[in-house]
């Protein structure tokens, strides 16, 4: 075996124990990523980008529309929301992390129609029902109590608001689908569609205009499932 093949093997090696390591970490103290250490959870720029589209779709944006992103997320997504809800719309980005925030907007660049604000996802410096959408994109598993972070969901949406849950096994703090629904469910919410499998998904929930606690997964839920 050649120096460089052994070098490209210890590297990869050394970076799963890393990953590794600071799962267990995360697992039995979950609190937000300081933004010294986000490369940990960094994925390739193609792999992320390819999340773009999905998320999107699963938004269903109209111009207009009020958005919550929970996490500073993706700078590409969150241009794309900035521009499908136009001037007239609003897209709130929130992080526990400041300095997450503050890259979020060096990498935008002057969006007129995004705000950011650092707070606790526990506890959201929002009105009661002030949002069309709210999406989560891989940061629910870093809140420790994240079913308290889905109700504050419920309750920032507008009747019929929609939350959308993205989640990849290959973030250092991946919740399992069914956690995310049973948390959602007994929030209030009803799950309207999937995408993806059990490593990498989109979810889609609504928040009904009178609350839904505890409804059964089964019992009238629409759920469509793509590749």
């Amino acid at each position: 075996m050649n120096r460089a093949l052994k070098g490209v093997l210890w590297t990869l090696g050394a970076y799963a124990g890393l990953q590794l390591a600071a799962r267990i970490i995360r697992r039995r103290w979950p609190e937000a990523m300081p933004a010294s250490l986000a490369w940990l959870r960094a994925r390739p720029i193609g792999m992320q980008l390819a999340d773009v589209p999905a998320i999107m779709h699963a938004l269903e944006l109209e111009r207009g529309q009020h958005v919550l992103e929970m996490g500073a997320g993706l700078a590409p997504l969150t241009g794309a929301i900035a521009e499908a809800i136009h001037a007239d719309g609003r897209i709130v980005a929130i992080d526990a992390e400041p300095e997450m925030l503050r890259r979020l907007a060096e990498q935008v660049g002057d969006l007129s129609n995004l705000t950011t604000q650092a707070a606790d996802p526990r506890r959201l410096p929002c009105p009661d029902g002030g949002f069309d959408r709210v999406l989560m994109g891989s940061g629910l598993g870093t809140i420790p109590q994240p079913d308290r972070v889905i109700h504050e969901a419920f309750r920032v949406l507008k009747p019929h608001g929609r939350l959308v849950v993205a989640e990849d096994a290959l973030d250092l703090d991946f919740l399992p689908e069914r956690s995310v629904v049973d948390m959602a469910l007994r929030a209030g919410f009803v799950l309207c569609t999937r995408q993806g499998g059990a490593w990498r998904y989109v979810l889609v929930f609504e928040r009904p205009a009178a609350p839904n606690f505890l409804h059964a997964p089964h019992e009238e839920h629409r759920i469509e499932t793509y590749g």
